[in-house]
């Protein structure tokens, strides 16, 4: 058996969907606003329940969000949603439609930065501008890890003015996951002889892995995996290989997909943090003396026109750094870029406590 194990530290059963439309329309009924409410794109439950309460309030529906629109039209073309004629009204469009007479269904409950609700609540939705008064509906609860998100998101809606509804108020979602009474319902019924609790964290499945010890289940007959691992079944024994097949993130960047490693994400990490410093010089590649600069140019460090004297204390800095290695004849490029980096480092994290990326560029003329 392998079972979902996202609610598998909640006791008791998870509640009825019919709670949450019950709610709804109690909200529905009692709100005399524009009502916007944000929900998971693939609840198509939800999504009706939404659109039979707006029609039962006669209210017309607007739909926001790539995934949302796909859902709901694909829904609407198979049979699984049914939407009266005249009732579902175009997104760019809503001029003319008083705000005690429209929903708005959009994606963005979990907070997600590019989402249709996040771009409402910075102003930065093309069709859609949160108004005071407005009633915003988060039918939904933070996967984990999306907490911050969420909260930012409902910060803002308050701060245009917006009522916000959420589930630490009302109890407009109920989770689509199995809590332990419902666990242990499956389990015994199915009666496995070996087990492996699959979707959550690791201690999700932990806690699942110690429900099913309690029902019986002996503990060499479950099996915690992670993602990449195999577990192998071969003439009634079981074997787990670790790291079977690649399953890390793969960063994404422009074109390219997984060609950016450790080394670049943390130059540009130092990048973001500290910014950069480049140091620039003409040598002569006869005689090896400086024939122009050093020069210092900065990006992200400082704004220079207010820290003119700590840019020329640097640029002293790289100068002493490469008078010493000329005078004594130590002409390597590559000692000499260390050497003018090593001062320089020393001298800025000394000023400013910072470390920004340090780079030496030599010209041989």
């Amino acid at each position: 058996l392998l079972a979902d194990s996202t609610n598998a530290i909640r006791q008791g059963y998870t509640a009825s969907e019919r709670v949450v439309g019950q709610n709804l329309e109690t909200i529905f009924r009692r709100t005399n606003s524009r009502i916007i409410i944000a929900t998971f794109s693939s609840n198509v439950h939800r999504v009706q329940k939404i659109i039979d309460n707006a029609v039962l309030c006669k209210r017309k529906v607007a739909i926001s969000g790539r995934s949302m629109v796909n859902v709901v039209n694909l829904a609407i073309e198979l049979g699984y949603i049914s939407i009266p004629e005249n009732v579902l009204v175009d997104i760019n469009k809503l001029k003319g439609i008083p705000d005690k007479e429209l929903v708005i269904i959009t994606t963005g409950s979990q907070g997600e930065p590019m989402s249709a609700l996040s771009r409402m609540a910075t102003n930065d939705h093309k069709s859609v501008r949160i108004r005071k008064g407005d009633t915003v509906i988060l039918s939904s609860t933070p996967v984990p890890g999306n907490e911050k998100m969420v909260a930012n998101v409902v910060n803002k809606l308050y701060e245009k003015g917006a009522k916000v509804i959420y589930s630490d108020i009302a109890d407009i979602h109920v989770s689509g996951h199995a809590c332990q009474e419902e666990l242990k319902l499956i389990h015994s019924l199915i009666k496995p002889k070996y087990f492996m609790p699959v979707h959550g964290e690791y201690r999700h499945l932990k806690h699942h892995a110690l429900l099913a010890q309690e029902l019986g289940l002996p503990s060499n007959h479950i099996f915690i995996l992670e993602n990449g691992d195999a577990l192998t079944y071969n003439k009634k024994r079981f074997s787990i290989t670790k790291g079977f097949a690649p399953a890390e993130a793969v960063f994404v960047d422009g074109l390219g997909v997984g060609d950016v490693g450790s080394i670049v994400l943390r130059d540009r990490k130092m990048l973001s943090e500290a910014g950069l410093i480049v140091v620039v010089a003409a040598l002569d590649s006869t005689t090896n003396r400086v024939v122009s600069g050093p020069d210092i140019i900065t990006r992200g460090f400082v704004y220079v026109k207010e820290n003119e004297d700590l840019i020329e204390k640097a640029r002293v800095i790289a100068e002493k750094a490469l008078d010493r290695c000329i005078n004594s004849e130590k002409n390597d490029r590559s000692f000499m870029k260390n050497a003018v980096r090593d001062s320089l480092r020393g001298f800025i994290n000394h000023a400013t406590g910072r470390s920004p990326v340090i780079l030496s560029i030599f010209l041989d003329v």
